[in-house]
């Protein structure tokens, strides 16, 4: 009996929901392929100048009287005109396989916080 020593190169760890990662045109390594694929879209968005730009992962800090609760990054920050841009007027769209009890705190903060802004959820 002979005993073989097999190695696996350049294999990715698997995503906990089983989501396959990809990355996109302009680059950016998403964490699904629906991720990427909006991605695309909104690109094809702003070369059709139908919407003005969009932000990839923006950070936002969630306070509560001042107090840090946490940090949210949704997928993208969509801004329809430069108007809305300069006034930081944005539209959020989040890609979600998988709603999790913390995604859906970090929403209903956002919801909270920033009232001007619409939260987006694309299946």
């Amino acid at each position: 009996m002979t005993t073989r020593n097999i190695r696996f190169r350049n294999v990715e760890k698997r995503n906990k929901y089983g989501a396959i990662s990809s990355t996109c045109t302009h680059g950016h390594r998403h964490p699904s392929k629906l991720e990427a694929k909006y991605c695309f879209y909104l690109t094809m968005l702003v070369k059709n100048k139908d919407i003005y730009a969009f932000e990839y992962e923006r950070r936002f800090e969630l306070r509560v009287n001042g107090i840090l609760i946490c940090h949210h990054k949704p997928d993208f920050c969509v801004y329809k005109t430069k108007e809305d841009h300069e006034a930081d007027h944005f539209e959020i769209h989040e890609t979600k396989g998988v709603e999790t009890m913390d995604w859906k705190l970090r929403r209903n903060l956002m919801e909270a916080l920033f009232p001007n802004s619409t939260y987006y959820v694309i299946k």
